[in-house]
């Protein structure tokens, strides 16, 4: 669109949705992640990951992407965003199939046969 309120409005739900955004993904992240090793590096990835978008997102608008319109900006923050709720879907999959297959584990035995010094990795 040529509208500057059009763009204003679009640049003000852009940056509004991806920062609310990272948060989210970082307890989500934290919160599937045991023990407190793994929970600081998955925080720790999470955050690198969310400043190397803002590191991109300041070449692409700045010299990668033309003004005033940034269509290789824009397009590159929607393929990411969709990525973004993709894998956030794969995610959500995978997890819930190993919370199934742990549940089986845990009907089939009780907590005495379990093998000691298993950690994190117990069922």
């Amino acid at each position: 669109s040529y509208s500057l309120h059009v763009k204003y409005g679009s640049l003000f739900l852009i940056v509004t949705g991806a920062q609310s955004a990272t948060p989210a993904l970082l307890t989500w992240g934290a919160n599937n992640a045991s023990p407190y090793t793994r929970r600081a590096t998955a925080s720790a990835v999470g955050s690198i990951m969310s400043n190397s978008g803002g590191i991109l997102a300041t070449w692409l608008l700045g010299t990668l992407s033309p003004a005033p319109l940034y269509r290789k900006a824009a397009m590159t923050f929607l393929i990411f965003s969709v990525l973004i709720f993709l894998l956030s879907g794969i995610n959500i999959i995978y997890l819930n199939s190993q919370n199934r297959r742990k549940a089986v584990i845990r009907a089939a035995m009780s907590p005495e046969e379990e093998k000691p010094g298993l950690g994190d990795r117990s069922a």
